[in-house]
């Protein structure tokens, strides 16, 4: 069979009920490219005997999945105290403003692409399938930090925020007849990673800033050792977290403020796993049929903080 080229678009017009009249409408469009390089379908022999390489990439806009708050881009208001005049004859409660509208508020944006490729080898008995794919989200809500004290509370929602995430994926199945029975092996990997593309942060200190980092970062004090003594103990900078004894952990003095806080966490970590990988099998025979499957993740780091892991007397 000659090669084929296949082309797929499709759309959807979605609606934004948080959102303000005349933002409320957007496009979705999505668009897939699929090029069968060949397919010998009627052929069981070969080394190589289907292989098709697909393209396919997409918008979506989602409105505001993260509050429940449906009119961000109006002012809130709330009752303040009472106030009076007229020598206290005549009093009133105050309406106080809290948050600044933001008119323009809009769809939260996200970006997918994904280059993939499916094939049959060797007489068909082995499929194998891959894909690399990127994603960012864009336009994410957020309250800024652009703004002096004096704003306090008044502090409007603003599209700001984004991050992306990128990885690739592998699945190979092993197909055998052997006789009456029939063996499927297969095996799947997958590297996935976030990235904050940009986010809205005000830090001291360099090590301290989000953006550029995987948005599943860990941020805490570094250790460094144990205390020794009390002598020890007044020879090292202060932790302000409360009182240490003998025995009790350390922590590094990143800023060299002579002070142990909250500034100086640095990354040492990240909640989500890198790698995702899985074994599967399944044997058939006549009418009956063994499926086994296996599974595992690595690439992430946990905290093991509860009174289990707590050390008593």
């Amino acid at each position: 069979m000659t090669s084929i080229l296949i082309f797929d678009f499709s759309s959807a017009y979605v609606n934004g009920f948080k959102l303000q009249e005349g933002n409320k409408g957007a496009l979705s469009p999505s668009l897939g490219l699929a090029w069968v390089v060949k397919n010998d379908k009627y052929s069981q022999k070969g080394g190589f005997n289907y292989l098709k390489i697909r393209l396919s990439g997409g918008i979506m806009n989602i409105d505001l999945p993260n509050t429940s708050n449906f009119r961000l881009y109006e002012n809130s208001l709330t009752q303040g105290s009472n106030f009076s005049w007229f020598d206290g004859v005549r009093s009133n409660r105050e309406t106080r403003i809290t948050r600044a509208a933001n008119s323009g508020l809009t769809f939260e944006k996200v970006h997918n692409l994904n280059l993939g490729a499916e094939g049959y080898f060797l007489n068909r008995s082995l499929l194998v399938d891959a894909n690399i794919f990127t994603t960012r989200n864009s336009g994410q809500v957020v309250q800024r930090n652009i703004y002096p004290g004096l704003v306090s509370d008044f502090v409007p929602y603003e599209n700001y925020n984004a991050t992306g995430y990128s990885g690739a994926e592998l699945g190979m199945i092993w197909s055998k007849p052997l006789g009456e029975l029939t063996m499927d092996l297969g095996v799947n990997f997958m590297y996935a990673a976030s990235n904050i593309v940009k986010t809205d942060e005000l830090w001291e200190n360099e090590y301290q800033m989000r953006q550029g980092r995987p948005a599943d970062a860990i941020f805490a004090l570094e250790a460094d050792g144990l205390f020794a003594d009390e002598t020890e103990i007044q020879n090292s900078p202060v932790q302000a977290f409360g009182q240490v004894r003998p025995g009790d952990i350390k922590y590094k003095d990143q800023n060299g403020d002579g002070v142990i806080n909250q500034n100086d966490e640095i990354q040492i970590g990240n909640s989500q796993p890198r790698f995702s990988y899985g074994l599967h099998t399944t044997l058939r025979y006549k009418k009956l049929s063994l499926f086994a499957l296996g599974n595992g993740q690595s690439g992430a780091d946990r905290f093991f903080n509860n009174q289990y892991f707590w050390v008593q007397g």
